[in-house]
Protein backbone atom coordinates (compact mmCIF):
# COMPACT_ATOMS: atom_id res chain seq x y z
CA UNK A 1 0.00 0.00 0.00
CA UNK A 2 1.61 3.20 -0.52
CA UNK A 3 1.81 5.71 2.38
CA UNK A 4 2.69 9.25 2.78
CA UNK A 5 6.40 10.81 3.76
CA UNK A 6 4.72 11.66 7.56
CA UNK A 7 4.06 8.01 7.72
CA UNK A 8 7.03 6.44 6.47
CA UNK A 9 9.54 8.17 8.18
CA UNK A 10 9.26 6.88 11.65
CA UNK A 11 9.07 3.46 9.83
CA UNK A 12 12.45 4.47 7.71
CA UNK A 13 14.40 5.26 11.24
CA UNK A 14 13.98 1.47 12.18
CA UNK A 15 17.03 1.13 9.97
CA UNK A 16 20.37 1.91 10.77
CA UNK A 17 21.51 3.18 7.97
CA UNK A 18 18.76 5.68 8.15
CA UNK A 19 19.34 6.44 12.31
CA UNK A 20 23.17 7.17 11.10
CA UNK A 21 22.33 9.87 8.55
CA UNK A 22 19.66 11.51 10.81
CA UNK A 23 22.37 12.05 13.51
CA UNK A 24 24.62 13.50 11.58
CA UNK A 25 22.32 15.37 9.85
CA UNK A 26 20.96 17.13 12.82
CA UNK A 27 23.80 16.23 15.70
CA UNK A 28 22.38 19.18 18.34
CA UNK A 29 18.91 18.05 18.79
CA UNK A 30 18.67 14.46 17.71
CA UNK A 31 17.37 12.51 20.84
CA UNK A 32 14.78 15.57 20.74
CA UNK A 33 13.44 15.14 17.33
CA UNK A 34 13.16 11.30 17.16
CA UNK A 35 11.30 11.46 20.04
CA UNK A 36 8.54 14.04 18.55
CA UNK A 37 8.74 12.43 15.57
CA UNK A 38 7.92 8.96 16.73
CA UNK A 39 5.52 10.81 18.88
CA UNK A 40 3.36 12.92 16.26
CA UNK A 41 4.65 11.51 12.94
CA UNK A 42 4.78 15.02 11.69
CA UNK A 43 7.98 16.71 10.16
CA UNK A 44 9.18 19.79 10.54
CA UNK A 45 10.47 21.29 6.73
CA UNK A 46 14.21 20.44 7.27
CA UNK A 47 13.25 16.61 8.24
CA UNK A 48 11.15 16.56 5.47
CA UNK A 49 13.90 17.54 3.31
CA UNK A 50 16.00 14.78 4.59
CA UNK A 51 13.35 11.76 4.10
CA UNK A 52 12.29 13.21 0.85
CA UNK A 53 16.74 12.45 0.02
CA UNK A 54 17.19 9.85 1.87
CA UNK A 55 15.54 6.52 0.18
CA UNK A 56 16.98 8.41 -3.20
CA UNK A 57 20.51 8.14 -1.94
CA UNK A 58 20.89 6.04 0.86
CA UNK A 59 18.33 3.19 -0.06
CA UNK A 60 18.92 -0.22 -0.61
CA UNK A 61 18.35 -1.40 -4.14
CA UNK A 62 15.82 -4.76 -4.03
CA UNK A 63 14.26 -4.91 -6.97
CA UNK A 64 15.98 -4.18 -10.55
CA UNK A 65 13.76 -3.98 -13.74
CA UNK A 66 15.31 -3.36 -17.02
CA UNK A 67 13.33 -1.50 -19.48
CA UNK A 68 13.73 -1.04 -22.94
CA UNK A 69 14.32 2.84 -23.42
CA UNK A 70 13.03 4.60 -26.96
CA UNK A 71 17.06 3.95 -28.60
CA UNK A 72 16.58 0.88 -30.04
CA UNK A 73 18.98 -1.39 -28.49
CA UNK A 74 19.15 0.81 -25.21
CA UNK A 75 17.35 0.03 -21.89
CA UNK A 76 17.12 1.79 -18.41
CA UNK A 77 16.48 0.48 -14.67
CA UNK A 78 13.59 0.26 -12.99
CA UNK A 79 14.44 0.23 -9.29
CA UNK A 80 12.69 -0.49 -5.62
CA UNK A 81 15.17 1.03 -3.27
CA UNK A 82 14.18 1.48 0.73
CA UNK A 83 14.98 1.20 4.27
CA UNK A 84 13.06 0.31 7.35
CA UNK A 85 10.65 -1.38 5.75
CA UNK A 86 10.12 1.18 2.91
CA UNK A 87 10.33 1.40 -0.38
CA UNK A 88 10.44 3.70 -3.23
CA UNK A 89 10.22 3.29 -7.27
CA UNK A 90 13.10 4.60 -9.00
CA UNK A 91 13.55 5.10 -13.12
CA UNK A 92 15.82 7.58 -14.88
CA UNK A 93 13.23 8.37 -17.63
CA UNK A 94 10.48 9.10 -14.52
CA UNK A 95 9.26 10.48 -11.91
CA UNK A 96 9.71 8.38 -8.18
CA UNK A 97 7.09 6.51 -7.35
CA UNK A 98 6.01 5.93 -3.21
CA UNK A 99 6.11 5.21 -0.53
CA UNK A 100 5.27 1.98 -0.51
CA UNK A 101 4.48 -0.22 2.80
CA UNK A 102 6.06 -2.88 1.55
CA UNK A 103 8.21 -4.64 -1.64
CA UNK A 104 5.72 -6.78 -2.63
CA UNK A 105 3.42 -3.32 -3.36
CA UNK A 106 6.31 -1.54 -4.76
CA UNK A 107 6.69 -4.58 -7.21
CA UNK A 108 3.27 -4.94 -7.85
CA UNK A 109 2.49 -0.76 -8.90
CA UNK A 110 5.81 -1.95 -11.22
CA UNK A 111 4.32 -4.57 -13.07
CA UNK A 112 0.95 -2.92 -13.15
CA UNK A 113 1.89 0.37 -14.36
CA UNK A 114 4.56 -0.95 -16.59
CA UNK A 115 2.62 -4.42 -17.43
CA UNK A 116 5.99 -5.29 -20.20
CA UNK A 117 8.16 -5.38 -17.08
CA UNK A 118 6.90 -8.58 -15.42
CA UNK A 119 9.70 -10.76 -16.80
CA UNK A 120 12.56 -8.48 -17.16
CA UNK A 121 13.27 -8.46 -13.21
CA UNK A 122 16.62 -9.13 -12.81
CA UNK A 123 17.66 -8.83 -9.45
CA UNK A 124 15.84 -9.43 -6.60
CA UNK A 125 17.61 -8.75 -3.09
CA UNK A 126 16.65 -9.39 0.57
CA UNK A 127 18.79 -7.85 2.87
CA UNK A 128 18.36 -8.27 7.16
CA UNK A 129 18.42 -5.83 9.55
CA UNK A 130 22.15 -5.73 11.03
CA UNK A 131 21.57 -6.24 15.17
CA UNK A 132 23.62 -5.30 17.34
CA UNK A 133 25.88 -7.79 19.25
CA UNK A 134 26.66 -8.14 22.84
CA UNK A 135 30.32 -8.90 23.78
CA UNK A 136 33.11 -9.76 21.99
CA UNK A 137 32.98 -10.79 18.29
CA UNK A 138 33.28 -14.32 18.03
CA UNK A 139 36.46 -15.73 15.78
CA UNK A 140 37.68 -18.70 14.91
CA UNK A 141 40.20 -18.51 18.05
CA UNK A 142 37.57 -17.68 20.35
CA UNK A 143 34.95 -20.97 19.03
CA UNK A 144 37.97 -23.24 19.80
CA UNK A 145 38.19 -22.04 23.54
Amino acid sequence: MEITLDAAAPLILRDQVAVKAFMLAFPDDFHDRIGRLVASGELSDDEHDFFLDLLPNKGRVYTRYRAPAADEGDFYHVEVTGLGGVYLVQANEFDDKGYFDSLESAEAWIEGDWEYLRSRRTVRKAFAQPTARKGRPKTARSRRA
